[in-house]
């Protein structure tokens, strides 16, 4: 994977502009998933590139024997199903999200990977972010600020397929077929006193605040760590004469980057987390004779 990088937010030009302006939106998770699928009202969310029906699946099984919940079911069902797997009910669909497409250098040849093209379904305008590092330090303080106690979490998200039988990070991943956004996400939650068996039970007994309105921090002005470009210019690679950027991780491990150690902590978080609650989701198809 990866490390050399710049995160680009890619949106509508009116929404890009608030951005900039220091605005950051976020939703929760479970307005992206099955969820949330039926009962939300927000058009932009009833596509196949933003909603991901998949969202919070924390194990894949390859064939129906492999789980001992689908495995119970008559044979004549389990010849007609596909794509089992389980999807978390508890904390997950709490966490507010920002999602961000990772620009990728080639190393070799030293220039920017091109998006795939479908990424200018997201919007008209991709805001880069030169200096990320620095833009974690600006969302801590507004969150710090806006919240009494909460969790903020930044993971690289790992697309999976429905080919083995494996155990997930539920708020960290995507199906293959979205593979393609190439996506760094920044996950919060606020918190509140805990009861047994939440995420942040180990955080001095607080657990996330089960509520699914929608978040804006301010920032405060981000232009002078961020550029704007029109789609166009950026799918086709273009870059201001005098663009530079900061890596988001650093390249001596003995000294790591606030990116670094966040990414770090969250694989580490996310270890501890078992679903408390699960969903078994399937597809089924007719088999011909």
């Amino acid at each position: 994977m990866n490390k050399h990088f710049i995160p680009v937010k890619i949106l509508q030009k009116e929404y890009a502009d608030k951005l900039v302006q220091g605005e950051v939106f976020m939703r929760a998770l479970y307005e992206f998933g099955l969820w949330g699928k039926l009962d939300i009202s927000n058009e932009e969310l009833k596509n196949d590139y933003r909603g991901d029906l998949y969202s919070g699946v924390t194990a894949t099984f390859k064939r129906p024997e492999d789980s001992r919940i689908f495995a119970g079911l008559p044979s004549d069902m389990r010849k007609n199903m596909l794509n089992c797997c389980l999807v978390d009910e508890s904390d997950i669909k709490y966490f507010k999200i920002f999602s961000l497409y990772r620009y990728e250098l080639n190393e070799e040849t030293q220039a920017f990977i091109r998006p795939d093209a479908r990424m200018s379904q997201f919007g008209d305008t991709a805001v880069l972010i030169t200096d990320f590092c620095e833009f974690i330090e600006r969302f801590g303080k507004a969150w710090y600020k806006a919240y009494k106690k909460a969790v903020c979490m930044i993971g690289i998200v790992e697309p999976f397929d429905f080919d083995e039988t494996r155990y997930l990070n539920p708020l960290f991943c995507k199906h293959e077929s979205q593979a393609y956004q190439n996506e760094l996400r920044i996950a919060l939650g606020e918190l509140t006193k805990a009861e047994s068996g939440s995420i942040s039970d180990h955080q001095d007994k607080y657990a996330l605040l089960y509520d699914l309105k929608p978040v804006t921090l301010q920032l405060g002005d981000l232009s002078d760590i961020t550029v704007e470009l029109p789609i166009e210019d950026f799918m086709r690679g273009y870059l201001p004469p005098d663009f530079k950027c900061r890596w988001p991780s650093n390249d001596d491990p003995n000294h790591m980057s606030n990116y670094d150690v966040i990414v770090e902590s969250t694989k580490e978080q996310m270890e501890q987390y078992h679903s408390g609650l699960v969903r078994p989701t399937c597809t089924i198809v007719p088999v011909s004779n």
